[in-house]
């Protein structure tokens, strides 16, 4: 996005841990898009542990101009390639 001058710096995050991880347990991470704003997408991030989910993190990133800084609207060839990782 440098040719673009845009940034995807994260404006929040929201977690829940639900069950302990320990040292040695295969951790499974999914990370899917949740939802588009104009100027913003939301992710959601689910972690578990050998089979039993541990974690929920919702985060979202804003789209700014880097000569800015200010929000501006996604890019279109980003919102394009954001859009493969829309899970329902």
């Amino acid at each position: 996005m440098r040719d673009q001058r845009v940034g995807l710096p994260c404006v929040h995050v929201a977690g829940d841990f639900s069950g302990p991880l320990r040292f040695g347990d295969d951790v499974m991470v999914e990370t899917r898009v949740a939802k588009f704003g104009a100027t913003s997408v939301t992710f959601e991030s689910r972690s578990s542990g050998d089979g039993a989910g541990c974690a929920r993190i919702d985060y979202v990133v804003a789209c700014a101009d880097l000569d800015g800084p200010k929000k501006r609207p996604l890019p279109d060839d980003l919102r394009v390639a954001l859009e493969q990782h829309v899970t329902t």
